[in-house]
This record gives C-alpha cells, structure tokens and sequence, in this order.
C-alpha cells in the first residue's frame, strides 16, 4: 500500500475535522491579533496623553524658571536665554542618548509584553 495513499484516505474520512481545525486556530490567531492590537493602541494612548501633560509641564515649568532667571540676571532676555540654552542642552542629551532612553526601553516592553500575551495559558 503506498502511504500517500494512507494519507489521501485519511483526509477524505477526516476533512470535516481537518476544516473545524483551521478554522479554530484561524479564529484563535484572529483574537490574539486583535487582542494585541487593542493593547498597543491603547499603550499609545496613555503614552500620547502622558506626553501632552509632560509638555505642558515643561511649558509652565520653563515659563517660571524664565522668569526666575530674569530676577536673578536682572534682564528678561537674559533670563529667557538662559532657560533657552538648558532646553537647548536637554534637547541635545536627549539626542545623543535616544536609543538608551526610548528605544531600547520602548522596544523591551513590546516584547515583554507580547510575550506575556503569548504565554498565556487559554482556556479550553
């Protein structure tokens, strides 16, 4: 007997199954997708409204030490510059360490997480 023969016989008798088969783990990787997704978006979410507070912050916050240093310097401009060379070297160590601050962190997470998500034992 030759054994595609075996393996014909066995699709034939079994092709219902076989179709109820793909169509769960289709349905399933469909679920797991979506289930993925909503938590990324959501994830992006928080972070944007994170984001916009901590700009905000940063405006106000920049704001007053403007004005504290034109009291202390005794001249607006002066004090306005100040505040702009710190923003101005925030910005480039923020630039130059990028991938150690966001990147790598950010890209940890999403792993961390989508691991998680694929490590959890389903109900049956």
């Amino acid at each position: 007997m030759n054994p595609n023969d075996d393996f014909s016989t066995f699709v034939h008798q079994n092709k219902t199954l076989l179709r109820e088969y793909v169509d769960t783990r289709t349905e399933l990787f469909k679920l797991q997708a979506i289930k993925l997704t909503s938590k990324t978006i959501g994830f992006l979410i928080v972070l944007g409204i994170v984001g916009t507070v901590a700009m905000f912050v940063s405006f106000f916050l920049g704001m007053s030490l403007s004005y504290w240093f034109s009291a202390i310097l005794g001249s607006q401009i002066a004090g306005f510059a100040a505040t702009g060379g710190i923003f101005l070297l925030l910005l480039i160590l923020i630039i130059l360490f990028r991938k150690q601050l966001f990147f790598n962190p950010l890209t940890r997470l999403i792993i961390r997480e989508t691991l998680q998500d694929l490590e959890e034992p389903t109900t049956e």
